[in-house]
């Protein structure tokens, strides 16, 4: 907060972007404390330093739930990270093992071609006998 609005805010002026606190989620201005005509002094400045002191403690403790936020997103960024590398080695490992998979199922096919072309061979030598016997 500026610290002009923070001066209003303590003198209790109207008009001033009164720093606001969260009750059950929702943001509602600081209450204006009233201050009598026939306060001394040094009260006004004792009330005015505890006001400082209490705006200081509600902004550390902001500011320490602001941290262990980022902390928190911190920790999750790594998990993600260490998961998205693992995910990645196995993704690496099952390309590898698809390759591998391939080149085997070409030497099938080749190895069933051959196959084929040598059954081919055998049927052009031996053809079939009318009753349906081989030789």
């Amino acid at each position: 907060m500026p610290y002009i609005q923070l001066v209003k805010r303590l003198r209790g002026q109207k008009g001033s972007n009164a720093s606001t606190e969260k009750v059950n989620g929702v943001a509602e201005p600081l209450p204006i404390i009233e201050r009598s005509s026939r306060q001394h002094p040094t009260q006004r400045v004792e009330g005015i330093i505890t006001s400082i002191y209490a705006e200081m403690s509600r902004m550390q403790h902001e500011h320490k739930e602001a941290i262990l936020m980022l902390q928190n997103h911190g920790n999750m960024l790594r998990a993600l990270t260490n998961e998205k590398a693992s995910l990645e080695e196995q993704n690496k490992s099952l390309f590898e093992h698809i390759k591998i998979l391939q080149g085997e199922n070409c030497a099938l096919e080749l190895k069933n071609n051959e196959l084929k072309s040598e059954l081919a061979k055998k049927r052009l030598q031996y053809p079939e006998q009318p009753d349906g016997k081989q030789p």
